[in-house]
């Protein structure tokens, strides 16, 4: 049976439309939850097709000393990747790819967050190795924003944060947005967030976020749905 192995960041695996898609694939999904204690396993390439790290709210730009399981999962996730492990990271995830692979990770210096959907542009190289449209709408909800390893392309560029995808190798890719949103997430968070983190310098108001989902969330939708599909070849 084909695998996959999940990563998340939160009190509880997200219903997000990624895993969802994995699971109507017949892909058996292995969540491990880091802050509840959980712990990876080896990180070995024939184990699992697939590992995606997911969001969260954590800071790498200003770790607290109960998050230092991320500096354990940044070291297995250099060495999963080395192994020729296939690794989609986002947002927390890409920075959690990028820090593996020696760059920084940083607080925006004008305090700007994205929150909510923002465009992205995608170089020539993203249109070609990740069958990214030329522009894309895409949700967001951080204030840490990545430098691009050493090696690695850059496949999208944005206006507040300039680095918004890139890969490391044919295998390892990471995002600063979420693919993997749905209306009912976007809700939680909206719901959940502190009452001031939609009023920060550049981010949108929550209030917005379900009509930027309705409007450009099934491109996105669509998008990732060739990336599953590159990884797992229908039978």
């Amino acid at each position: 049976m084909r695998r996959a192995l999940l990563i998340t960041h939160g009190p509880v695996p997200p219903r997000d439309y990624i895993s969802t898609a994995l699971s109507r694939r017949g892909i058996a999904c292995d969540w491990r939850c880091l802050p509840k204690g959980h712990i990876l396993p080896p990180p070995d390439p024939h184990t699992y097709d697939l590992t995606i790290c997911y969001g969260g709210p954590q800071l790498l730009s200003d770790l607290q000393p109960d998050e230092e399981f991320l500096l354990d999962e940044i070291a297995w996730t250099r060495r999963f990747v080395e192994a020729g492990g296939q690794f989609w990271g986002l947002c927390l995830g890409a920075q959690i790819l990028a820090r593996a692979f020696g760059a920084n990770v940083w607080r925006h210096r004008a305090g700007c967050r994205e929150v909510g959907y923002y465009p992205i542009e995608v170089t020539p190289t993203g249109q070609r190795l990740m069958n990214l449209p030329q522009t894309m709408q895409v949700y967001h909800w951080h204030r840490d924003g990545f430098d691009v390893p050493t090696g690695a392309q850059l496949l999208a560029t944005g206006h507040l944060f300039p680095n918004q995808a890139f890969c490391l190798g044919p295998k390892a890719w990471g995002v600063q947005f979420h693919p993997e949103i749905t209306e009912a997430m976007i809700a939680a968070w909206a719901a959940r967030a502190p009452a001031d983190s939609d009023q920060a310098p550049g981010a949108q108001c929550r209030t917005t976020h379900l009509r930027g989902y309705a409007r450009h969330q099934a491109e996105v939708h669509n998008w990732i749905e060739t990336q599953i599909t590159k990884t797992f070849p229908h039978h």
